[in-house]
């Protein structure tokens, strides 16, 4: 099987450099005693690795503007899969971590076997 994804990749790296990311995948939440019954997230353990973020494109955009959430915008490009909320398993999404910056996946613009394209939203700067 060709890698069309590696091949894409190396011809993006010429312009715009993969960065470095920490990814902080969602296991669910739990909800301790002296919050008042107020969700906290639970994450695994956080991994490194190479990601390219992108611009946001129109055709992102329309994709995107169905959530009906305002906030920054970027597109990430892994080799790997990243989740936003998936209900069924009570999961809220993955939080990656670049430029001293964390962001939420909010949305899975592309899934394929060995990597995924997926819109991101500025959390903390």
């Amino acid at each position: 099987m060709i890698d069309v994804q590696s091949y894409a990749n190396s011809a993006i790296n010429i312009i715009n450099q993969d960065i470095l990311i920490t990814i902080r995948q969602s296991i669910g939440y739990q909800i301790p005693d002296n919050n008042g019954r107020r969700q906290e997230p639970l994450y695994a353990d956080p991994i490194t690795g190479f990601s390219n973020i992108q611009a946001v494109t129109n055709e992102d955009l329309m994709q995107i503007d169905g959530l009906n959430i305002q906030g920054t915008y970027k597109v990430l490009y892994l080799k790997g899969q990243l989740f936003a909320v998936v209900r069924p398993e009570i999961k809220g999404g993955d939080l990656v971590e670049f430029n001293n910056q964390q962001w939420l996946v909010n949305q899975i613009l592309e899934r394929w076997k060995t990597w995924c394209k997926v819109a991101i939203c500025l959390q903390l700067p």
